[in-house]
């Protein structure tokens, strides 16, 4: 069945395949979509599931990433993937937002920040007496940036030169406990000088 396949290809497909099963990853992908107009890089992890980073140039959301996986490896073997995405970046590539989307699932199957944010909130006294002051989004930011809830990214795009803050939550997720475990996130992103 092999007997027409070049030795070449078989010896790099082959190369591909013992890589990606000891845990080496692709590649940086870099792919352009001119109908949705941005531009995406991507990783395939060890487990053959994608993360990726799309950035779009359309005049209504220019500078917005937009971070999605569907990875099930641990949180910071997804942070390394994306780190290795944030360092292909162009310098000159505009970031003003980040968009995660929900915290439940933005790193796939890791739920690791979905579970901060709950027990943040358990712990936090503003939480308890949000119908006195604030609206649940409102609240819910304001814990995770007393928590500080997402290290891992701060770090990553601060060794890249950015600067990245938590800008909004909405549509916040209450468990059977009471608490908030889950939201739609987006983080403001500046190039430091």
């Amino acid at each position: 069945m092999l007997r027409n396949v070049k030795p070449a290809w078989l010896a790099l497909s082959l190369l591909a395949v013992i890589t990606a099963g000891c845990g080496f990853p692709a590649d940086v992908q870099v792919s352009r979509d001119q109908e949705l107009k941005e531009t995406t890089w991507s990783v395939i992890d060890r487990q053959n599931k994608a993360i990726s980073l799309s950035i779009s140039e359309s005049p209504l959301n220019h500078g917005v990433a937009r971070f999605r996986s569907n990875s099930s490896l641990p949180l910071d073997d997804q942070i390394a993937l994306l780190s290795r995405i944030i360092k292909k970046l162009p310098k000159d590539r505009k970031i003003d937002i980040l968009f995660i989307g929900r915290l439940e699932k933005a790193f796939g199957s890791d739920k690791t920040l979905s579970q901060r944010l709950a027990a943040a909130a358990s712990g936090a006294p503003l939480w308890k007496q949000r119908k006195k002051y604030l609206d649940d989004n409102s609240c819910v930011k304001a814990i995770i940036e007393q928590a500080e809830l997402y290290p891992e990214l701060k770090t990553i795009f601060e060794e890249e030169g950015y600067k990245i803050k938590l800008a909004a939550v909405e549509k916040v997720l209450i468990n059977e406990a009471g608490l908030p475990f889950d939201c739609l996130t987006w983080f403001s992103v500046k190039r430091e000088q």
